[in-house]
């Protein structure tokens, strides 16, 4: 198995990416994009907007308090697994692909730490 972990500049090249490569399809009718979140082959989930500490607390009011304030990255992430290790990843892929379980490096730092169980 190879797991790739994709950064798309935000949800709508996200989207297109999907549709273009088999992985999504958005209904013409509705404008609603359905994903194909998995087969025998591969497994995604779609991790969205990346939320991170940003050091400040801020007040939320009762019952909670102050809580640590959060912030999104504006990007649209997607964790992907490559059951079988068949699946050709497509050259219009590598620009998003931030990293690869194969690669035997780290996820990095400012990226969801995010993996399959």
């Amino acid at each position: 198995m190879i797991d790739y972990l994709l950064c798309f500049p935000d949800r709508a090249t996200a989207i297109g990416f999907g549709n273009a490569n088999g992985y999504s399809t958005t209904d013409p009718i509705t404008g609603e994009t359905h994903t194909r979140l998995g087969t025998h082959e591969y497994a995604m989930s779609i991790i969205g907007e990346h939320y991170i500490l940003t050091g400040a607390m801020v007040d939320a009011g009762e019952p909670f308090g102050e809580i640590p304030e959060r912030a999104g990255d504006g990007k649209h992430w997607v964790l992907f697994r490559d059951i079988k290790e068949t699946v050709e990843v497509p050259p219009s892929a590598e620009q998003f692909i931030i990293w690869q379980s194969d690669s035997g490096e780290d996820i990095p730092a400012t990226a969801p730490n995010r993996r399959f169980s």
